[in-house]
């Protein structure tokens, strides 16, 4: 198992700098029984799924202890998206069906745990907003290092955050891409369903829904309404609500009016290749 090895490599580079990606499938579908289980339903089995992968990020953690690095070893835990649909659990009383591959919340809006006993402050919870494309420079600025010349990011540095140095970002919104993108092979490469993904942004306390023409479609107020059931889109309660619309979209206006596409290097002839499906570009919507 991947674990094992990380296991192992934690033992053998103790005294050194190292940086571990764990990428743990679960608890994606299928929906199987772990070690140890015997769930007849989806639903036991994804939390037998989910119990599981607590004991192997507490065999992680063990390891670490082991190897006398537990201190020194920043543990950031988080997930890509929420739960699939047809799963349904419980958040305060309420029922929330599960979102992957959706723009709501219970889609987009991921658990993140920072751990390192000593250097990170325990037990606090921030509300500061963050997104994946600030992971890169946090862990450069973690390392006392810089982008690479020639590389550029859109993210920012959170370690402030991580060390309780600050309460906040940077940022002042944050994005996630919509879901369902069907992608074809064309004759130049892998190409997006879309010209223009859409997409959704927010602040702290307010969300704009973006369509596939570039137009805004909804707008919710998360603080009051965090399932989003009433839309806010012409009818805005406060300055507040007017003030960060017309922020949210103003971004809007500084992105490409098409996505890229992702880059293509071509490889030599493989078995498992597919025929070319769509002509480029003229096949998107």
């Amino acid at each position: 198992m991947f674990k094992d090895f990380i296991i192992d490599f934690i033992h053998e580079h103790r005294d050194t700098a190292m940086f571990i990606y764990y990428p743990m499938v679960l608890t994606h579908t299928p929906l199987v029984n772990p070690p140890g289980s015997s769930a007849e339903t989806n639903l036991e089995k994804h939390k037998a799924m989910v119990r599981y992968t607590d004991a192997m990020t507490g065999e992680i953690i063990q390891a670490l202890e082991d190897a006398g690095v537990r201190d020194n070893t920043i543990i950031i835990w988080t997930t890509d998206n929420g739960t699939a649909r047809g799963i349904e659990g419980t958040l305060n009383d309420h029922q929330v069906a599960g979102g992957k591959g959706l723009t709501v919340e219970a889609g987009i809006n991921a658990p993140f745990i920072v751990s390192c006993p000593g250097k990170v402050p325990q037990g606090e919870v921030s509300d500061a907003l963050i997104d994946f494309s600030d992971l890169l420079p946090t862990f450069l600025d973690i390392a006392e290092s810089e982008v690479p010349a020639g590389h550029i990011t859109d993210g920012v540095s959170f370690k402030d955050v991580i060390y309780g140095e600050t309460s906040d970002t940077e940022r002042t919104w944050i994005l996630s891409m919509g879901g369902g993108n069907n992608a074809r092979l064309t004759e130049n490469g892998v190409e997006n369903e879309y010209r223009f993904r859409d997409r959704v942004l927010r602040n702290k306390r307010y969300k704009l829904y973006v369509d596939t023409n570039g137009q805004v479609a909804q707008f919710y107020d998360l603080e009051t309404d965090p399932y989003e059931q009433h839309d806010l889109f012409t009818n805005f309660p406060s300055e507040e609500a007017q003030k960060s619309y017309k922020h949210l979209t103003s971004v809007i206006k500084a992105f490409p009016e098409q996505d890229s596409d992702p880059r293509y290097v071509p490889l030599p002839p493989q078995a498992w290749d597919v025929d070319v499906t769509a002509k480029s570009q003229v096949w998107k919507k």
